[in-house]
């Protein structure tokens, strides 16, 4: 029961922000909701606080390490195009495909064995083992959330939250890959 719970309310936390055009994790999403169900049911005493400590220090941790890591990157950047012509500058500048489909693959992996870990728990009798089938379906579900959200958190993220120049297009991607 715990489970359904959770996952029903970290659904509706995206579908929320999703709505409301607000970038959320459906980490800390699904990490909160477990909480909170666990909370609701059996009570605080089923949470293993040593658990959230650890992922509460990682979700902070992700943040700080990403902001240096852009910081640094975005130096870098400067740093290389600072002499070159401007037609030598858009083919270094077209490297950011290379650094989105770093974050994508590092991304994907990450969101691929936190759903098929969830799916392996929902469907499991007991067995550690995680069926095969459960990746098939984390990944399946992966690639219709991209092509259903993935433009408009692109576009929320990449003009209403931040001013997106070809040097943070390069830089932000690639730090973001490094972090994850």
């Amino acid at each position: 029961g715990q489970l359904v719970a959770a996952l029903a309310g970290a659904f509706a936390t995206v579908a929320l922000c999703y709505a409301f055009s607000v970038p959320t994790s459906l980490s800390a999403a699904v990490f909160s909701s477990m909480v909170g169900a666990l909370w609701a049911g059996p009570g605080l005493g089923a949470v293993r606080w040593s658990g959230v400590e650890t992922v509460a220090i990682s979700l902070v941790g992700s943040i700080v390490i990403g902001a240096a890591g852009g910081a640094f990157a975005y130096r870098m950047v400067e740093l290389l195009l600072m002499h070159v012509h401007r037609i030598d500058g858009e083919r270094i500048v077209a490297l950011q495909y290379v650094t989105m489909a770093a974050l994508a693959a590092g991304y994907g992996a990450n969101d691929l064995e936190r759903t098929a870990g969830l799916l392996a728990a929902a469907a499991s009798s007991g067995s550690a083992a995680v069926p095969a089938w459960t990746s098939l379906v984390a990944a399946l579900a992966f690639v219709v959330g991209l092509a259903v959200g993935g433009g408009r958190v692109a576009r929320t993220v990449g003009g209403k939250l931040f001013s997106i120049r070809p040097p943070s297009a390069l830089a932000a991607p690639a730090s973001s890959a490094g972090t994850v």
